[in-house]
């Protein structure tokens, strides 16, 4: 089981006073097998995601779970937050209820299944709110 830091990971997030923000995680997969994480980018305590939209490019067949972990190993996290055992292939949109991030938080995709190949990409929409 390997621990793949996106290149979004470098990246700053928003995290001031606008009513919602955006951050994209993104990378570029060469065989990613189960139990392999990507840690795509950081979100900030206190804020509320809305949405998470997902995009894979020729990733049929891979079962990938989007969720979030907290830093420092903080108790709370959920790897499968946004998206449990979803196909990888094309976009997907999650139907998860709206997530309050208790502290700050790392948005990470599981490979639960397959061989992943390929660019997968995703759009975290959240609330700014602080602690």
């Amino acid at each position: 089981m390997a621990t793949i830091h996106a290149g979004t990971m470098k990246e700053i997030t928003y995290s001031g006073t606008a009513p919602t923000a955006t951050v994209v995680g993104a990378h570029l997969l060469d065989n990613a097998q189960a139990g392999d994480k990507i840690l795509l980018n950081k979100v900030f305590a206190g804020a509320l995601v809305t949405d998470v939209k997902l995009v894979c490019a020729a990733m049929s067949g891979v079962k990938l779970d989007i969720g979030f972990e907290y830093v420092d190993g903080l108790p709370g996290s959920r790897d499968d937050a946004f998206f449990s055992g979803v196909d990888a292939a094309g976009r997907k949109d999650s139907d998860a209820p709206p997530v309050r991030l208790e502290h700050d938080a790392i948005i990470v995709a599981t490979v639960k299944s397959g061989t992943a190949s390929g660019q997968i990409t995703t759009v975290t929409t959240f609330e700014p709110r602080g602690v």
